[in-house]
């Protein structure tokens, strides 16, 4: 670690440096059930090779952290959140990986996303706190006992 940084500070991964960014918004980041970072504290940048989310200045990069995707790594990115107040984009890639961009230009994003050649799903899904990824798989109610099986 170089003398005088935080032991969180973290550099800016080299992943996309072959290109110039294409477009880029700020807003917010989701990651987990726990970890969220609120607008304006997150940019995301599209390359001609890839999409980075990571700290809108470089004053944060002490606590938002950098993610970055090639296109091909891409599945889908969907609408997520009904309104204006839980409002974004989630990627998610080929290893079921997932982040939640939060933006007040959503319909713009994924639009221009769309124009990349980058599978997007436009239909609104509803954000759950408890399962912000949308993975968690229905209880199957013929597994549970009922009283004619006791």
């Amino acid at each position: 670690m170089a003398k005088g940084r935080s032991q969180y500070w973290q550099p800016r991964p080299d992943r996309f440096r072959d290109s110039e960014p294409l477009a880029s918004w700020e807003g917010g980041m989701r990651s987990g059930i726990v970890a969220n970072w609120s607008p304006p504290l997150v940019r995301m940048t599209v390359y001609r090779s890839g999409v980075e989310l990571g700290p809108a200045s470089r004053w944060l990069k002490v606590v938002v952290p950098f993610w970055q995707v090639r296109l091909e790594e891409i599945v889908v990115v969907e609408s997520v959140g009904v309104g204006l107040f839980v409002s974004g984009v989630r990627f998610w890639t080929t290893n079921d990986d997932w982040r939640i961009f939060w933006t007040y230009s959503r319909d713009d994003v994924l639009g221009f996303l769309d124009r990349q050649g980058i599978p997007v799903d436009l239909t609104p899904r509803r954000f759950r706190t408890l399962d912000p990824g949308g993975d968690l798989e229905m209880v199957r109610t013929d597994l549970i006992p009922t009283t004619a099986d006791s």
